[in-house]
């Protein structure tokens, strides 16, 4: 609502004198700029906290995943970036809420292709586990985490990034730990590196989930 009223106050400026005419333009542009900047930051900074509890079903992870590269497949390619498959065994299906494991592959793919700059491969593996469960990883081969950076990385509002909110990291770590989900994330210099997720198997975690 202010970005509109302080764009009908731009449309006053040919009634005002040319001398003061550009300082009043430049004035209101700036401040529409920074309340559009604040209302994207105010936006990302409601999506961490008002994450709900995920609403799990039985779910194929690596099918999501696989829908997940579709819908970002332009994007990986502009970048230069190859992705590779590394699938052990059958992958078992997962008790997750699709809507938010989404956004957390969404996240993880950003997050490895910029971590390239210049282009790549992307990894994403899938073992099948012995007690029925599943690890997800996704792999770079940039040049990997430095330690001072990897402690702050699930930090709000952290970022390496110039124009980086800082979010989604933190937005991947707040839908796993509601999922119940162990995760990792391991750096090896010049060699990239892999976010690890660990899940339980679906009848396990409805268990939990249904359970006193």
């Amino acid at each position: 609502a202010t970005g509109s009223l302080l764009q009908s106050c731009l449309s006053y400026a040919p009634q005002l004198t040319t001398d003061d005419r550009g300082d009043f333009e430049t004035a209101l542009r700036t401040v529409i700029g920074r309340a559009r900047e604040l209302n994207r930051f105010m936006s990302h900074f409601a999506e961490v906290v008002r994450v709900p509890d995920p609403e799990r079903r039985a779910a194929d992870p690596r099918r999501l995943m696989a829908d997940v590269v579709s819908l970002m497949e332009a994007d990986l390619k502009r970048q230069g970036i190859r992705v590779t498959w590394d699938v052990n065994g059958p992958v078992p299906e997962v008790a997750l809420d699709r809507s938010q494991m989404e956004r957390v592959f969404v996240n993880l793919l950003r997050n490895a292709g910029e971590a390239m700059d210049g282009g790549g491969t992307i990894t994403l593996g899938f073992d099948a586990l012995a007690d029925g469960g599943c690890r997800i990883r996704v792999e770079d081969d940039g040049p990997g985490v430095p330690p001072e950076v990897r402690e702050k990385l699930f930090s709000p509002f952290f970022s390496t990034k110039p124009d980086g909110q800082g979010i989604g990291l933190t937005l991947v770590q707040e839908i796993l730990l509601r999922h119940h989900f162990d995760f990792s994330l391991e750096s090896r210099p010049q060699r990239g590196a892999c976010f690890t997720i660990l899940c339980p198997p679906a009848r396990r975690n409805a268990a939990r989930i249904d359970g006193p």
